[in-house]
Formats: structure tokens, C-alpha cells, sequence
């Protein structure tokens, strides 16, 4: 008989106040940076012949710094421990251009906009199910372990561009080049 025993819990949700900071650039202009983020703990058990059980803990900073109206730098660490491993991810580092009405371009290492849970449900704070949906996977490196889909995060440039047809819908098309799958050796 076998049984999973499993349970995250969110330590912080997101930390913003203490670290937001505005300068003077020499143009005039504002520039504002915010250092927020979150932290997780999970523990796991598997009840069969021998029982095994494994803690996780982990904390992801998250660095946001706007310069002027048209330019935002936001970059994802992970510091995670499981077991008796330590691992440091950078998440994402990007940087984003908002100078056009309804369009974004973006440079760097982003979250592929394959889907809606890459981008916005997969952080542990959000998805509250104990493993991600079986496509996805968890990322660390960009890259997501036991997956159909292997690759969360990538390098390259990004452009996104949306149309509001009324006033309760709208029309999203993302185009992305990136160094694309690579085999672990």
C-alpha cells in the first residue's frame, strides 16, 4: 500500500515597503525599484514498506526596477532545499519596453507565454495544487523536471500585442524567438 502524504504552506506572500526606493536620474526623470517576493515550505511523505519523507523549503526575491515610462527591468531568483540539496535558479531577468499603446517587447530570460500557468499560476504562493499540472512540471534552471513540456523560462526577445474588440474582451498574440529545448548532459 502506498500513500502521499503533502502540504505546502506560503510563509510570505510578498514583502514591498521597506525596500522601495526612488532616485533622480540625470535627465529628470523617476526611477523607482521595488524588492518584493515570496517563500515556501512543504513537507512530503510516502507511506509504503520503508517510509520516506522529504522537506522543501524555498524563497524567491523578486527585483522590479522602472526607469522612466517606457522601460522595466523585473528579475526571479529561487533559493530552494530539498532534501539534503540546495539549488539558486534565476527564474526570469528581463527587460521590458512600454512605449507603445497596445504593445510590449521584451529581451532577456522571460517565462514562455505557452498557456496561462508559465506565466501567472506557477509560482507555489499561487498554485496551491502539491504538484504542478503534469505539462508543465516545476522549473528550476528554466528548465522543468518530469514534464511534457520541458522548458519554463527562455532566452530571446519577446513581443506581445493586445486588441480590446469590447468592452469585456480583449485579443492577445504573443510572438517569441528563444534558444529553444536543450538536452541535459
Amino acid at each position: 500500500m502506498k500513500a502521499l502524504i503533502s502540504s505546502t504552506l506560503v510563509v510570505v506572500s510578498g514583502w514591498v515597503g521597506a525596500a522601495d526606493a526612488t532616485a533622480q536620474t540625470p535627465e529628470g526623470r523617476t526611477a523607482n525599484a521595488v524588492l518584493a517576493g515570496y517563500g515556501t515550505a512543504g513537507y512530503s511523505a510516502t507511506l509504503n514498506d520503508e517510509f520516506t519523507n522529504d522537506f522543501s523549503a524555498s524563497v524567491a526575491p523578486i527585483f522590479l526596477y522602472e526607469m522612466g515610462a517606457d522601460f522595466l527591468f523585473e528579475a526571479e531568483l529561487e533559493f530552494g532545499l530539498s532534501g539534503e540539496r540546495t539549488e539558486t535558479t534565476l527564474e526570469y531577468a528581463q527587460i521590458d519596453y512600454l512605449g507603445f499603446d497596445n504593445v510590449v517587447v521584451t529581451a532577456g530570460k522571460f517565462l514562455l507565454p505557452f498557456g496561462l500557468f508559465g506565466e501567472r499560476f506557477h509560482p507555489s504562493w499561487i498554485n496551491k495544487l502539491p504538484t504542478a499540472p503534469l505539462i508543465y512540471g516545476h522549473s528550476h534552471g528554466g528548465v522543468a523536471d518530469e514534464s511534457l513540456l520541458p522548458v519554463l523560462s527562455d532566452a530571446g526577445a519577446l513581443l506581445k500585442w493586445n486588441v480590446t474588440l469590447s468592452t469585456s474582451s480583449f485579443f492577445d498574440v504573443s510572438v517569441w524567438v528563444s534558444q529553444g529545448p536543450r538536452a541535459a548532459v
